[in-house]
């Protein structure tokens, strides 16, 4: 079944965490759009703001590599940190 980017959208903007991690895992590989490391950002950090472990993790390894922002270690292991506190070791 195909994934309905405006119902993410809308799930995400309306606090779903999951939705919000999902879509940025969409723009990171670049899944039916095209790839856009500061879009999945955004939707990372918004997962994350809604205390999702992924989102947290999927912001680290951004800093950490510089995807969509500049190359941050410090940023990168404060979000790993976050990430394994809320249960994602």
């Amino acid at each position: 079944m195909p994934v309905d980017l405006q119902r993410l959208q809308q799930m995400a903007t309306n606090g779903n965490a999951g939705a919000a991690n999902a879509l940025g895992i969409i723009y990171a590989n670049g899944t039916r759009v095209p790839q856009d490391f500061a879009e999945a950002r955004k939707w990372f950090q918004l997962g994350s703001e809604h205390g999702n472990a992924a989102s947290e993790m999927n912001l680290g390894i951004l800093y950490m590599n510089g995807r969509g922002t500049p190359v941050d270690l410090n940023e990168g292991m404060r979000w790993f940190r976050s990430a394994a506190d809320h249960g994602n070791a």
